[in-house]
């Protein structure tokens, strides 16, 4: 989902949808572009545009929690930053290396 969610045009404020398969069923994935942010990485300071992904299925992807993603805002688009909630807070995962 993600690698597809790099090739569109992303609006703030405007939501993307998908179809994804788990569970044995086919789900329709909303996924919300919220901002624009300018965030610290392995890449420097860069501008970033911040999605949501509203996932609705029972199986690995199951909703219980947010989970934010961070893309570079340009042609690319690299996530460089996840962030999701978890029972007992929340996990954070950054890129830290990479080739392109």
């Amino acid at each position: 989902m993600l690698y597809y969610v790099r090739t569109l045009k992303l609006e703030v404020g405007k939501s993307v949808y998908m179809d994804i398969f788990d569970s044995k069923k086919l789900w329709n994935v909303e996924v919300k572009v919220l901002r624009r942010e300018r965030i610290s990485s392995i890449l420097g300071d860069v501008e970033t545009v911040v999605v949501k992904p509203l996932m609705k299925s029972e199986g690995i992807f199951n909703r219980k929690g947010d989970m934010l993603i961070w893309l570079t805002d340009d042609q690319k688009r690299i996530p460089v930053k996840m962030q999701t909630k978890v029972a007992v807070g929340s996990i954070t995962a950054t890129l830290v290396s990479g080739t392109y």
